[in-house]
């Protein structure tokens, strides 16, 4: 009885522990993701890369991973304007996270819109990103 009830509480306490390690790491890993993001720039070879690699490890942080690459594109997009290398890291992100047709609806109208309806697009659509992390 002894015994059964010093299992019971190691598999209690390591329930516990196990939920605060799964929060640390997510916490940890959209901090690296944000940082990163901020700090190196943005390639659609360095994009395609982070959503290949954060799939394998949770689909979730290529959501937040897309979420931020987006907002940061807005921003790069307020300073300098739009240019062929920010469409194809758009094309890069947005086809990897939303059906083709989606996807090519939201490409369509980017060519049409002026930079701040551009940016103002892409943050709504990271607002509708629902992230479950």
């Amino acid at each position: 009885m002894k015994l059964q009830n010093v299992v019971s509480e190691i598999v209690r306490w390591r329930l516990n522990t196990s939920l605060y390690d799964t929060w640390y790491a997510a916490c940890f890993a959209q901090v690296l993701i944000a940082q990163s993001v901020r700090v190196h720039r943005l390639t659609v070879r360095s994009c395609i890369c982070w959503m290949n690699e954060l799939t394998k490890i949770d689909k979730r942080l290529t959501v937040y991973f897309s979420a931020v690459a987006l907002l940061h594109v807005a921003c790069r997009m307020s300073r300098t304007g739009f240019n062929d290398e920010l469409m194809d890291i758009l094309r890069t992100i947005l086809g990897h996270n939303v059906s083709t047709c989606k996807c090519c609806s939201l490409l369509s109208q980017v060519n049409e819109l002026n930079t701040p309806e551009v940016v103002e697009l892409l943050q709504i659509y990271c607002r509708n990103l629902q992230l479950n992390i």
